[in-house]
């Protein structure tokens, strides 16, 4: 392969990389935001994780404690690994939220947010990104 043609790979790498961690932090913000809040642990435990679903939850209903740091630590984490490197690119990014009502929430069940908010914010962000 010629040097030109590795130069526009990497670059198209790069490209892909920060619009990819674009869309994350889109769809992130979207689901964060419109999710319905009492206690806000709902909101704040959407993690963003590269490879694998997360299968964790950060606090309690009724200790919300470090959940907002830990939820946005887990996306800067995210979109600095897509930023700087490339050879994540193939890898699925998954966004996932394990707070035992969360599907409830997205049923309807509270009257903050519309029965399917979660595809929704999803849809939302991903028009922001194109």
């Amino acid at each position: 392969m010629s040097p030109q043609a590795s130069k526009i790979i990497v670059e198209m790498n790069n490209f892909v990389g920060k619009e990819r961690a674009k869309l994350v932090l889109n769809v992130h913000k979207e689901l964060t935001t419109t999710t319905p809040r009492d206690t806000s642990w709902a909101a704040n435990n959407w993690v963003s994780q590269i490879g694998t679903p997360s299968r964790v939850t950060v606090g309690s209903r009724d200790n919300v404690g470090g959940a907002a740091s830990a939820s946005q630590f887990s996306l800067a984490q995210v979109v600095g690994t897509l930023n700087v490197q490339t050879d994540n690119s193939n890898q699925d990014i998954f966004i996932s939220n394990n707070v035992p009502y969360i599907r409830p929430l997205n049923d309807g069940h509270s009257k903050q947010a519309p029965s399917g908010f979660v595809q929704i914010a999803v849809a939302a962000g991903l028009a922001k990104s194109t």
